[in-house]
């Protein structure tokens, strides 16, 4: 979901633990190290106002921000609850589907 890839495994043996959640800013999309910085940091923000959104059962979560560099945290944040609302409700159909 633009402006983020997002991958995530769901293991059984991590049910009950926090989720860990990896930020990812390619360097070939920006080249300076205080600019991706600065993405991530927006990209932290957006997700800890937003992680109650997943259940917390141990979710090994990647976010890999693929967008534009000049995106303000007014962009950022509503994508960020998006994301992750489409992840809940892939990971809740996934389990029911293999219980």
């Amino acid at each position: 979901m633009y402006p983020f890839k997002v991958l995530f495994l769901n293991k059984k043996e991590l049910d009950g633990q926090t989720n860990q959640v990896l930020f990812s800013v390619s360097k070939k999309k920006i080249k300076k190290a205080s600019g991706r910085n600065f993405i991530k940091r927006r990209m932290r923000e957006a997700y800890r106002l937003n992680k109650s959104i997943l259940s917390s059962n141990g979710i090994l979560l990647g976010l890999i921000f693929v967008g534009n560099p000049e995106m303000s945290f007014s962009e950022i944040e509503p994508k960020m609850k998006l994301a992750l609302e489409k992840l809940q409700k892939e990971i809740s159909q996934n389990h029911s589907e293999h219980d």
